[in-house]
């Protein structure tokens, strides 16, 4: 993902939680993303570079018993939220992009 924009990482992490969330007991999971452009790629509009992540997280969340997904408002003081942009727009690390292909 070098040069990617910070949707793009975050359409990745919600196909990453998204997976993540299938070898969890079932039950009721939120994807809360501070990002129109990456819940809009996620639900129906993935751009070409988006378009792998999006459609993992839409099978992932097919097998899901409940989900929804929802916008939360960033930089708002959240606990995390500024550190976890900070790390969507370094992208990943060396040893992380050869993993990166798939969650």
């Amino acid at each position: 993902m070098r040069n990617a924009e910070v949707s793009d990482a975050e359409v990745r992490a919600a196909w990453e939680a998204s997976a993540w969330a299938l070898t969890r007991p079932a039950g009721a999971f939120h994807f809360c993303i501070d990002n129109t452009t990456a819940i809009r790629g996620l639900l129906r509009h993935a751009s070409d570079s988006t378009r792998a992540a999006a459609l993992g997280f839409q099978e992932s969340v097919a097998r899901l018993e409940q989900w929804s997904i929802q916008w939360s408002p960033g930089h708002m003081g959240i606990p995390g939220n500024e550190a976890a942009d900070g790390e969507a727009k370094r992208g990943p690390r060396p040893k992380e992009a050869e993993k990166s292909r798939h969650p």
